[in-house]
């Protein structure tokens, strides 16, 4: 595990860990706080939308482009018989990360409103099936929209994406939670979708780090 997560620092540059570990979570955890004490209300639509955004756009920094035909970002792991297996390493750790990151923000900022005084459904604490919902659906379009932008390597294309993302999250949130139906079946169709686009993430940018070998 040590050597996976070496694998996967080595491609994030010293800004991108700042942002990612440390001001991101700080910043949401603190508009949970102020949401929680002045609105006496949750912040999770607004957690949704910044997530989704913001891993696509930071995404750009990491391994943006990666699946675009002719990109030469990849090119010196061909130096090191150990190259696929350090990307492969990166590309699931890096997807791990993410997912705890959402699972862990969204399940601190409940912490944060029972600490405080938040009480249940007053103060539209959410319940287990919703905490999934959220968690599945931040997860799932902003790997979607990783997906996509990395067949180009255009800034525009990350910030298209993480907008368009943004807004369909919080689209998709507010169906969800004022339709009729058990949160059971939102959330197996939201972890199918999240686990096959994942799966696509590693399989095609191994086979992009597969054909820069033989220069495909």
């Amino acid at each position: 595990m040590k050597h996976n997560i070496r694998s996967y620092l080595v491609f994030t540059s010293l800004w991108y860990k700042i942002i990612m570990f440390a001001v991101l979570p700080l910043v949401l955890l603190g508009i949970q706080v102020f949401s929680t004490v002045v609105f006496r209300g949750t912040a999770i639509p607004v957690f949704v939308m910044i997530l989704i955004m913001v891993e696509i756009m930071a995404d750009y920094g990491f391994l943006g482009g990666i699946q675009e035909k002719g990109s030469e970002k990849i090119d010196y792991l061909k130096t090191s018989p150990r190259g696929m297996k350090v990307m492969k390493s990166a590309l699931v750790i890096d997807l791990v990360r993410r997912f705890l990151l959402h699972a862990g923000i969204f399940g601190l900022s409940q912490m944060i409103s029972l600490i405080l005084g938040f009480s249940d459904r007053a103060g539209e604490l959410i319940g287990f099936g919703e905490l999934l919902l959220v968690i599945f659906l931040s997860y799932t379009l902003s790997v979607l929209g990783i997906f996509i932008s990395r067949f180009t390597s255009y800034l525009w294309v990350n910030l298209l994406c993480g907008y368009i993302g943004a807004i369909a999250g919080l689209v998709i949130l507010l169906v969800c939670t004022s339709m009729p139906v058990p949160m059971v079946l939102p959330n197996a169709a939201l972890v199918v979708l999240g686990g096959g686009i994942s799966l696509l993430i590693v399989k095609i940018a191994m086979l992009k780090v597969e054909g820069s070998y033989y220069d495909k």
